[in-house]
């Protein structure tokens, strides 16, 4: 038996399909009962969230393997309080009762940025000390503290894994993930120009395939980065514009040009609930122009990313498909 937090986000719903899939008993945490992407599997849903004691110890009960997935994703400044409440306190949380309930591997799934980004080495990989006052963003500082909680905790009766993928796209995506949204407005014509600026990007599919070999044979005390292709977001419209048919916005706006004006993007964001696109921090990533080594991964978990132009037409066609805008 295995459990997963964070079952109806865009990873954890890959996820638990996978493990159902691949014949793995499993029992998810959710709110409330099975979402569009998790309707029909054979998994057994418990109601709760982070901050209910008897929800996760009646999820991680008998289980060999918990799968935290669960987390805030937040690129709006100032939202420390609900990042610290989920991605801190919430880790620990879970942590605790896995370790109560005697389950004998936990696998954290973190972020790309809980490492320091803006020290300029590139590219980044493991070596690089976790460092919560060095992170690029309020988000990536959630999640560094969470990490090293998680392996402080690795050896004392649990085996912790972590796991830290780069920013991920990809079908299902039924809760729109800021990507997500990217391309849906991108295949809507309602993306009227880029910005300049690049990152990582890693299907979601390859995530939680990477998660699930980590569950199986990841070294206890590791930190595993997934990650895919960089590209620069010129790039990354080029492409979708070829395996789309939808032309790509010619126009590439420089950051210095934006800035002054995020403050009121991000006020638009937070009023109308549309998941954050190009906001103080998010801009701040691209323009850190991140690469990623992702070799421990792959030679010792066997971890592979498929080319951006498949995960890109796959997005596009599951969007058209689904009909989601």
């Amino acid at each position: 038996m295995v459990a997963v937090t964070g079952a109806t986000g865009h990873l954890g719903t890959v996820l638990v399909k996978q493990l159902v899939e691949r014949g793995d008993r499993v029992r998810y945490l959710a709110r409330s009962g099975p979402t569009a992407g998790l309707a029909g599997l054979d998994a057994e849903s418990v109601p709760g969230d982070l901050t209910d004691r008897r929800a996760l110890a009646r999820l991680v009960s008998g289980v060999d393997v918990v799968f935290h997935c669960a987390a805030r994703i937040s690129i709006i400044p100032g939202d420390w309080v609900a990042l610290q409440r989920t991605n801190v306190e919430g880790t620990r949380a879970v942590l605790e009762a896995a370790r109560a309930a005697g389950v004998r591997r936990f696998v954290d799934v973190a972020s790309i940025e809980a490492f320091p980004l803006d020290n300029l080495v590139r590219p980044v990989t493991e070596e690089q000390a976790i460092d919560p006052g060095r992170t690029a963003i309020e988000y990536g500082t959630s999640k560094a503290l969470a990490v090293e909680e998680v392996l402080a905790a690795s050896g004392d009766g649990i085996e912790c894994v972590v796991c830290a993928p780069t920013s991920f796209i990809g079908p299902p995506d039924y809760r729109r993930s800021p990507l997500g949204q990217v391309i849906s407005d991108y295949l809507h014509r309602k993306l009227p120009a880029m910005v300049d600026g690049g990152f990582d990007f890693v299907d979601v599919r390859d995530v939680a395939d990477g998660v699930i070999k980590a569950g199986d044979n990841g070294k206890p005390g590791r930190i595993y980065l997934l990650s895919g292709r960089f590209a620069t977001i010129p790039e990354l419209m080029s492409i979708l514009e070829s395996v789309s048919g939808v032309p790509s916005p010619r126009l590439c706006l420089p950051q210095w040009l934006i800035r002054p004006f995020t403050p009121a993007i991000e006020l638009y964001y937070r009023v109308s609930g549309r998941p954050p696109q190009f906001t103080r921090s998010s801009l701040k990533l691209l323009r850190l122009n991140v690469t990623v080594d992702s070799s421990r991964a792959r030679d010792e978990l066997g971890f592979a990313s498929r080319p951006l132009e498949e995960t890109l037409a796959d997005t596009a066609e599951w969007l058209r498909t689904e009909r989601i805008d």
